[in-house]
């Protein structure tokens, strides 16, 4: 059984007994934005890094399937993106996506999100992955960098037929797989050396 399928059974299990229960939800998952990414250096990069984040990375909604609660990520995403850098660069700005003005900045950092997977191990198992890709670039949109990265999380759940349970421990399943992402994506950008080599600066 694949996962699309997999997950479509449980979705209707769940609410078969949901419905019997009379219990529910909010009928949205919000992913926390309370991440914990430690800084893993002491040597930040000696520039001053651009943040730029689009209108679809701060809006982005998942659903598994199209009759599943959305997963709403704007704020983790915001906030996730927002600490790796500061985590690694001297100086961090933030750059609104249809802004013209210019800015006295070294490297532009873009994150994208590429897609989520959400799989129904067993009943009482799930697992979420998250795929990123990060680009550096010049301030006038030269790649000078780029990574994916892919977070993970497993988790057992409650089988209770609470809708308010299975949200809450959904959304710490998509909580746990972006940590992960950022904390990877923090150790690739700085750990990728391409910072060290600023030819991207030659005249």
């Amino acid at each position: 059984m694949n996962a699309t399928a997999a997950y479509q059974r449980f979705s209707l299990f769940v609410t078969l007994l949901c419905v019997l229960a009379g219990c529910g939800g909010s009928g949205r998952i919000v992913v926390s934005k309370d991440l914990n990414i430690p800084s893993q250096t002491d040597t930040k990069i000696p520039f001053r890094a651009g943040l730029k984040l689009m209108p679809e990375f701060t809006g982005f909604v998942y659903k598994p399937t199209s009759n599943a609660a959305p997963v709403i990520m704007g704020d983790v995403l915001r906030t996730g993106s927002e600490t790796v850098c500061r985590n690694i660069f001297d100086e961090v700005v933030l750059i609104e996506p249809t802004s013209s003005r210019a800015l006295q900045i070294d490297v532009i950092v873009i994150p994208t999100c590429q897609g989520m997977e959400y799989h129904v191990v067993d009943r009482a198992t799930i697992r979420v992955r998250s795929r990123f890709l990060w680009r550096i670039m010049t301030p006038d949109s030269k790649e000078i960098y780029s990574t994916t990265v892919i977070g993970e999380a497993v988790r057992k759940v409650s089988t209770t037929v609470m809708a308010s349970t299975m949200e809450r421990e959904q959304g710490e399943v998509y909580f746990l797989s972006l940590q992960d992402q950022f904390r990877k994506a923090q150790n690739d950008l700085h750990g990728g050396g391409w910072w060290k080599n600023t030819w991207w600066k030659q005249p």
